[in-house]
């Protein structure tokens, strides 16, 4: 089992500074680093030493899941951009077989091949990237949460 194990001082290290009602990105993002060295089968449990008087268990599942929705949004968008970017290739690509100005036609083409590899590239890095960051979220999110108020 991996144990991920916070320690809160004070209000600071939990919180936003202008929201105290949502988690620190710090502290969020420092738990998502330390999950992401757990194996695949392995659960993980996040002990809290909380010196605070503010529901820590609470904000860090709050967080996660609005970082999980980021991510699928970001997905989403990503998606969007391929289809854009495709869609845009095949039609300059398309576009080469009515234009017969020697130069102009082979810099449509060139551009349509561009916009093509672009989607591909973008197939091959983001979403693997945030397949990955969504995975261990999840695993996050169906860890135990453990909060020691000192």
């Amino acid at each position: 089992m991996k144990n991920i194990e916070v320690d809160i001082t004070n209000i600071e290290n939990l919180v936003e500074t202008y929201n105290i009602y949502q988690i620190n990105k710090d502290l969020l993002n420092y738990i998502i680093e330390k999950a992401s060295s757990a194996e695949d089968g392995e659960k993980i449990k996040i002990t809290i030493q909380n010196k605070t008087k503010v529901d820590a268990k609470k904000l860090i599942t709050e967080g996660l899941e609005e970082a999980l929705n980021k991510s699928k949004i970001r997905h989403a968008h990503i998606n969007r951009m391929q289809l854009i970017y495709f869609i845009i290739g095949i039609i300059s690509i398309f576009l080469t077989l009515f234009i017969h100005i020697d130069v102009i036609d082979e810099i449509i083409l060139i551009g349509g091949w561009v916009f093509i590899w672009s989607a591909i590239e973008l197939e091959i890095t983001s979403d693997f990237n945030e397949l990955r960051k969504r995975k261990i979220i999840k695993k996050l999110l169906k860890s135990e949460i453990e909060e020691k108020e000192l």
